[in-house]
């Protein structure tokens, strides 16, 4: 029981890492998150590597919810692009942390029946607190906007749809047949951007980025993969609502791989760390300390 939010962690420590690398590539090597979308769907096909090991053809219903999961996916990710893009990144992660894991307890209790109880929800509710804490830039406050809610809102709760779909799918049918499935749904909703003329026109008429910029785009969705891979792995084990609470700990590799980042690459913007900002990430880190506690000891 207790690998699967170690397998988890890992997964979301190689999530952190993309991220920070997809906000440099969002402003300056793939600017438009409709193109970045399609990208990422496209080069999502190398799962199909897996079908040598274990494939097959699922029943109907169950082949829905695995199109819809990685459809689910798609949504989440062009909503969450589209947000950074034009929000910054102090406004859009603090509201997604806040949001996404809440959708996914009410999701999760509605299609799944996973209901948590009061000794789990303590230790949840301290992980979500934690990721909010650590993901809260001081310099930056949430003022009202209707399309940031919006993006926000639609991201977490399509994640939240991905996730619980695809552990209604990893419950009928092995691991990497599921992942499979739920692969061919993210390509179809990149297939389906591309039928829109202006992502075509985008995408033809983007500037064509420099190999270094393309080289640090495939590595980046490689390890990107990787992450997702062992999420979906600790997805298929144990609750979803645990498995997206762990996702505090990302705004804790973010914070700590940004903070080395500063120091050597100028282009990465320094952390805050002015005294009530270094309080918040105390706290932040306190509150994930406390319920890693409660997970793994307790």
């Amino acid at each position: 029981m207790m690998m699967w939010p170690a397998v988890a962690l890992v997964g979301y420590f190689c999530s952190a890492l993309a991220k920070i690398i997809d906000k440099g590539l969002l402003a300056r090597t793939i600017p438009d998150p409709r193109v970045y979308t399609v990208w990422t769907g496209i080069l999502s096909s190398f799962v199909v590597v897996f079908a040598l090991y274990d494939f097959s053809i699922l029943p109907p219903a169950l082949m829905g919810w695995a199109l819809l999961s990685g459809l689910s996916f798609g949504v989440s990710l062009y909503c969450f692009y589209s947000a950074l893009r034009q929000f910054e990144v102090s406004r859009v992660v603090p509201l997604f942390v806040g949001i996404a894991p809440f959708t996914t307890i009410a999701l999760s209790a509605e299609v799944l029946g996973e209901y948590v109880d009061g000794w789990n929800l303590g230790v949840l509710s301290l992980l979500i607190i934690g990721g909010v804490l650590l993901a809260w830039e001081r310099r930056s406050s949430i003022a009202f906007s209707a399309l940031l809610g919006g993006l926000t809102l639609a991201a977490a709760f399509a994640l939240s749809c991905h996730f619980v779909f695809a552990r209604l799918v990893f419950n009928g049918t092995t691991f990497i047949n599921g992942l499979i499935w739920t692969r061919f749904g993210l390509i179809l909703f990149a297939l389906l951007l591309l039928l829109l003329p202006s992502v075509r026109r985008s995408l033809r008429g983007a500037a064509r980025p420099q190999r270094r910029g393309m080289v640090l785009f495939s590595i980046n969705k490689v390890i990107g993969a990787a992450g997702l891979f062992l999420v979906n792995l600790a997805l298929a084990n144990i609750s979803v609502s645990l498995v997206h609470a762990l996702g505090s700990f990302e705004y804790l590799f973010v914070f700590a791989i940004a903070g080395a980042l500063s120091q050597a690459l100028p282009e990465y913007e320094a952390e805050d760390f002015s005294r009530g900002a270094a309080l918040m990430k105390l706290s932040g880190v306190a509150a994930l300390g406390i319920a890693s506690y409660l997970l793994f000891i307790a």
